[in-house]
């Protein structure tokens, strides 16, 4: 099931501006989520960077995990922040490791 991670990097010295932008994105990600059958969770790094720098992580997933097409939408609807955020955004796909098989053999044979 693939999983997509967007991390980005929210400056202190820009945070209000990114706060002004973020209800127009949350409005069309959740027309985008509802539309794709895809969840999202918002986390944050525990600990701010250096200067007071904030690091969120958005998180996608879904019962058939996340549709390829999902991540372009995802850009353009993302678009509406890219003022706020001089570093951009950073996408990962992940999807489950093929060594997770090996991992309820191990736990069998060590009985």
């Amino acid at each position: 099931m693939r999983q997509l991670f967007v991390y980005y990097r929210v400056s202190h010295l820009k945070e209000a501006a990114f706060l002004s932008l973020w209800p127009g994105y949350v409005q069309a990600l959740q027309h985008l989520l509802a539309q794709h059958g895809v969840h999202w969770q918002l986390m944050e790094r525990e600990e701010r960077a250096a200067g007071g720098d904030r690091t969120v992580m958005e998180v996608f997933h879904g019962e058939s995990g996340v549709p390829p097409e999902f991540a372009e939408a995802l850009r353009q609807c993302a678009q509406v922040l890219e003022p706020a955020l001089p570093e951009g955004r950073h996408e990962e796909v992940f999807v489950p490791c093929a060594w997770s098989a090996l991992q309820s053999t191990s736990t069998a044979d060590s009985r």
